[in-house]
């Protein structure tokens, strides 16, 4: 009797709720410590990590920009807290200016597209991969992804139609009464448009020969010549901040003319027979002057 009051005495034997409680409490403690490992290192990281390019920060952002052809590399990409999409511009090369120096239309800007800071275009989604960058040169497109910016329009000859781009080139001076037509922009079209129309050389009673019309810019059309027998001025460019710094990029080319050539377009367009900017996509200058080589420019937060 005594032996079985001592097997079943609470006193004598393991305590069931207390051994349970003691269990519970471990399998918690270590699950807790589970669950910080994998939230501390096993999800993505925050924000967008990339390489190539000559990179600048400024605050909480991260620019990747190229002057030349190269690769964006995103080695992994964030999450929505953080960021999962990149801000671009993506400007061509400009057109030539037409080759005559008294009556060539001005070279068209580079195609100019951007998404910072429009909420209408919006950032581009990356994927952990390596993006080849296309930095076009004179008469060349430009390209990220699957974003391309179309070389710009060359400017008329001597009595020739402007050529179609990004932005179009403007149109080549002629005899009194004669019109030649302007090349169109936004060729290929993309919305928001990448580019305007080049300026019409138009027909002038009392005028020998009309200068050529200018080159089409980002921000507007080029400028018709100027009567009597003037060129036209360029369609200026568009200015960004992208970089941290304002500048205006995709002038078009001055037209050149019997009287005085038209001015470049600002944002690197040129004068007669004059190059346009480097890395601005800017028109040749009407007379031969060749366009601008392009950029390629990526923006996104990084902390």
């Amino acid at each position: 009797m005594r032996d079985i009051k001592n097997i079943i005495n609470p006193k004598n034997i393991i305590n069931p709720s207390k051994n349970t409680k003691n269990i519970q409490s471990r399998k918690g403690k270590s699950f807790g410590y589970q669950v910080l490992g994998f939230g501390s290192g096993g999800i993505a990281a925050s924000f967008i990590v990339a390489s190539g390019g000559t990179i600048t920060c400024c605050g909480s952002c991260k620019v990747h920009t190229f002057t030349g052809d190269g690769t964006f590399t995103v080695c992994s990409v964030g999450c929505a807290a953080g960021s999962t999409t990149v801000d671009y511009l993506v400007v061509a090369g400009g057109g030539a200016g037409g080759p005559n120096s008294t009556r060539g239309g001005g070279g068209g800007a580079g195609g100019y597209r951007v998404s910072y800071p429009n909420p209408a275009t919006g950032g581009l989604s990356v994927c952990a991969q390596d993006y080849p960058i296309t930095v076009g040169g004179a008469g060349a497109n430009s390209v990220f992804s699957s974003i391309t910016s179309a070389r710009g329009g060359a400017g008329g000859a001597s009595q020739s139609v402007g050529n179609p781009g990004g932005s179009g080139g403007g149109g080549g001076g002629g005899p009194s009464g004669s019109c030649k037509a302007a090349g169109s922009g936004n060729v290929p079209p993309v919305s928001p448009s990448q580019g305007n129309n080049g300026g019409i050389a138009a027909g002038n009673a009392g005028a020998a020969w009309n200068g050529g019309g200018g080159g089409g810019g980002a921000s507007r059309v080029g400028f018709n010549h100027q009567p009597p027998n003037g060129g036209g001025p360029g369609g200026p460019g568009t200015p960004s901040t992208i970089n941290f710094s304002d500048v205006t990029r995709a002038g078009g080319g001055g037209g050149s003319a019997p009287g005085p050539n038209g001015d470049a377009g600002t944002g690197g367009g040129a004068n007669c027979g004059g190059n346009g900017e480097a890395n601005t996509g800017g028109g040749g200058g009407g007379g031969g002057g060749s366009g601008g080589s392009g950029v390629v420019i990526i923006r996104y937060k990084y902390q």
